[in-house]
C-alpha cells in the first residue's frame, strides 16, 4: 500500500510540476505579447498624428478650392443666363 501511496505522490508531483512550467510558459509568452502591442500602439499613435496632420493641410486645400469656385460659380451663371438671352435673340424662328 505504501508503494501505491508513493508513486501516486510521484504522478501528482510531476503533474504539478508539469502544469507549472506552462503555466510560466504561458505567462512569459503573454508578458512579451502584451509588450509588442503596446509597442505597435505607440506606433499606430504616431502614424495617426503624422495622417492627421497631413489630412488638416488637405481639408484646408480643400476649402479653398471649395471656395474660390463658390465666388466662380455665380459668374458661370450670368454668363449662361447671358448666352440664352443672346441665342433667343439669333434664334431662327419657325413660320
Amino acid at each position: 500500500m505504501n508503494i501505491l501511496l508513493g508513486i501516486c505522490l510521484v504522478i501528482i508531483t510531476v503533474a504539478i510540476v508539469v502544469a507549472v512550467v506552462y503555466l510560466v510558459q504561458t505567462l512569459i509568452q503573454l508578458k512579451q505579447t502584451a509588450q509588442q502591442v503596446f509597442y505597435t500602439a505607440s506606433e499606430a499613435e504616431e502614424l495617426l498624428k503624422s495622417i492627421n496632420a497631413e489630412a488638416s493641410v488637405i481639408a484646408g486645400l480643400a476649402n479653398n478650392i471649395a471656395g474660390f469656385f463658390g465666388n466662380v460659380v455665380p459668374y458661370f451663371k450670368v454668363g449662361s443666363l447671358f448666352t440664352s438671352i443672346v441665342s433667343g435673340f439669333f434664334k431662327k424662328r419657325s413660320k
